[in-house]
């Protein structure tokens, strides 16, 4: 029977991630104030077991006697696998220093930091008895990393929660025990928590219209996607006191202890392989059919993609070398369960690697695939949206590689500039009677006002000069296929991002 404890069980992703877990031999224990009976019905339908013990997490005595019932309720004996999830967290009070009640202060500390504390000794002393494997998952932030006006309390107990998740995840290497502990941080999500940061006093929080800014542009995380990023990572073997993200990251959070390669894998490696020779044939077709004029433009985009794709293939290569060498190290010793873990944590990074739009034009189809494994090589929130039934056939293919493949690369090079965190990629293409539209916006530097005139001029580049490297082709060769079709460009920038527009209209 593999147990989990979850707290904060009743909403946001501490509700998506039960929901994740709800299965037949699973039982799910959850501290919270309310009973969900969504949930409820979930576990009845597919016959799995869950408790609701209500708790109120900001009072350390009720905390106490929460763990106490929970305890009571687990057969350790019986227990093959202990999951505890520290999920409860609060945000308020945001107020500068000095200007905080000490009652919301005292609940903060309690919420976020004593109750994960307490709940993980209590967990651990009970497991030691019964050397039951045991996995505690304390949910963190990237606040904990870096000061933010206003959270002073969140960052600092977050801070803490780390701390204390590397220290016990220290001990338990130390004395080689049946336990792993790590902190995961889910990233911006769409949670009522994020309501009640938009709705903070601007004089106390001064990144308020940042975030209004994320809610606005569909930029916060989905909980159930975080939710099963998260339950994928837990199936695999785990750094002990390890702070994890949510982008992804689980192959190289394993890389010390395990690497297998598994079928799903081989398959991509190979796919990718022939989407690299498709693309070439692809651009070689379209060649023939454009005018000797149009061949310089062309061969500066294809080297560009070309390179691009070489480069990933020999990423992807070196960790498939890595992938083999280790998992053969784990066969040698004797680790073949430590080896099927690995298999089944691949699975899920194979398919994140695939494009998660339906594209039927063939030429676009691959770019964009490209692209997105780029985005997730290079730590980018990429999102696309294109209707599959758009096929832009008034257009030459040549042309919407073009302008779609320097407006994304423009995007990374000045999304790459920023923190992980903070790396954004939109990609908008649809079809309207009697239009086709390109959008690609970025979270980046603001492009001087003084420079908007300018950077569609062969030659000119905000970028620094790198050697061997052109500058100030990409924008150019755009503004040349917009001219040719008759369409215009619209550029809007600013402190939090920048978007380029094309229209190209449609001729009968």
């Amino acid at each position: 029977m593999h147990y989990y404890i979850v707290t904060g069980a009743s909403r946001g992703l501490g509700e998506a991630f039960v929901e994740e877990i709800l299965q037949k031999d699973h039982t799910v224990i959850c501290l919270s104030r309310s009973i969900n009976s969504s949930l409820q019905q979930v576990a009845e339908q597919r016959e799995s077991t869950i408790r609701f013990e209500a708790c109120d997490l900001s009072d350390t005595s009720l905390v106490l006697s929460g763990i106490e019932r929970v305890l009571s309720s687990i057969n350790f004996k019986a227990a093959e696998k202990i999951t505890l999830v520290n999920n409860a967290g609060t945000i308020n009070p945001i107020k500068k220093g000095g200007h905080a009640n000490e009652h919301a202060i005292i609940s903060h500390v309690n919420v976020n930091l004593l109750a994960p504390m307490l709940m993980s000794e209590e967990i651990i002393k009970e497991a030691e008895k019964y050397s039951v494997h045991t996995i505690i998952v304390n949910i963190t932030s990237g606040a904990a990393n870096r000061p933010i006006p206003g959270w002073s309390f969140y960052c600092s107990t977050k801070a803490g929660l780390n701390m204390y998740t590397q220290t016990v995840g220290a001990e338990f290497i130390e004395a080689k025990a049946n336990m792993t502990t790590i902190a995961f941080s889910p990233g911006i999500m769409d949670t009522e928590m994020q309501t009640t940061i938009r709705q903070a006093e601007e004089e106390h929080f001064s990144s308020l219209e940042q975030f209004k800014y994320f809610h606005e542009k569909g930029m916060l995380r989905s909980t159930s996607f975080v939710a099963k990023t998260l339950y994928n990572l837990l199936k695999g073997p785990l750094d002990n006191g390890r702070v994890l993200d949510s982008n992804i990251e689980t192959v190289e959070a394993m890389k010390k202890e395990a690497l297998q390669n598994s079928i799903p894998y081989l398959i991509f490696c190979g796919l990718f392989v022939l989407f690299t020779f498709a693309i070439f044939i692809t651009f070689q077709y379209c060649y023939q059919k454009e005018e000797r004029s149009q061949v310089g433009d062309a061969e500066v985009t294809y080297q560009v993609e070309f390179q691009s794709m070489l480069h990933t293939m020999r990423s992807i290569r070196h960790d498939f070398i890595n992938h083999i060498q280790v998992i053969q190290g784990l066969l040698k010793i004797g680790r073949e369960d430590r080896a099927f873990e690995y298999v089944n944590s691949l699975t899920a990074e194979v398919e994140m690697l695939e494009l998660p739009v339906k594209v039927n034009h063939p030429a676009l189809f691959i770019l964009l695939q490209s692209k997105w494994v780029r985005a997730q090589n290079d730590k980018v929130d990429m999102h696309i949206h294109i209707d599959p039934h758009n096929s832009f056939k008034k257009m030459n293919s040549i042309d919407l590689i073009k302008v779609l493949s320097n407006l994304i690369d423009n995007a990374f090079d000045a999304t790459l500039l920023g923190t992980e965190s903070e790396r954004f990629i939109n990609i908008e293409a649809r079809e309207t009677p009697s239009t086709y539209i390109f959008k690609v916006e970025n979270i980046g530097p603001e492009i001087p006002k003084n420079h908007l005139s300018k950077i569609f001029q062969a030659g000119f580049s905000t970028k620094p000069e790198k050697r061997g490297v052109a500058r100030g082709d990409g924008l150019g060769i755009i503004k040349k296929v917009v001219d040719q079709y008759g369409g215009s460009i619209d550029v809007q920038s600013n402190k939090h991002s920048t978007t380029f527009k094309i229209n190209i209209p449609i001729k009968s």
